[in-house]
């Protein structure tokens, strides 16, 4: 199954979809489509969406993805990376009116850097994109969670 996570921003996202939706019929992909659409309204006969889903739906969802296709909104894709799935993000852009500025381009790239994540970039082809992830393995995420909190406690400690 392929899981699609276009976030829950009032912004419309629906390049992925039209794109995803023409790699379905062209590449004939029989495999299942999932998606959650957030505020993006979008009809397909190849892809069964949900506007919004319930947080342990979308977790059920998350786990039998064979492939995880998100937005670069950093819940969305940790998601995906901490279950070690194979997750392409394809970041909202500015110029689209689908956010307001283009910081998930930077998510990308540091994501990208660490080899968590495949990037579908703006001028990237799907179809160049999927004949990656049969490669691809992702690494195993490390959380700088616990380096961050010891630099906060010493830094409040030093008030």
């Amino acid at each position: 199954m392929i899981l699609v996570v276009l976030g829950t921003e009032k912004y419309v996202f629906t390049r992925p979809l039209v794109q995803l939706e023409s790699y379905a019929k062209d590449f004939c992909i029989n495999e299942k489509i999932v998606v959650q659409a957030g505020f993006t309204v979008y009809e397909s006969d190849r892809m069964e969406i949900f506007p919004f889903l319930k947080s342990s739906e979308l977790e059920e969802l998350y786990r039998q993805a064979r492939v995880v296709i998100c937005h670069g909104g950093t819940g969305s894709v940790v998601a995906g990376v901490k279950l070690r799935k194979k997750v392409v993000v394809v970041p909202r852009l500015k110029k689209y009116h689908e956010h307001i500025d283009d910081h998930q381009l930077e998510l990308v790239a540091a994501f990208e850097a660490q080899n968590y994540i495949l990037p579908w970039l703006e001028h990237d082809e799907l179809s160049e994109v999927f004949d990656k992830l049969n490669g691809f393995q992702p690494s195993d995420f490390v959380s700088g969670k616990d380096a961050i909190l010891a630099y906060v406690k010493q830094f409040i400690e030093q008030l």
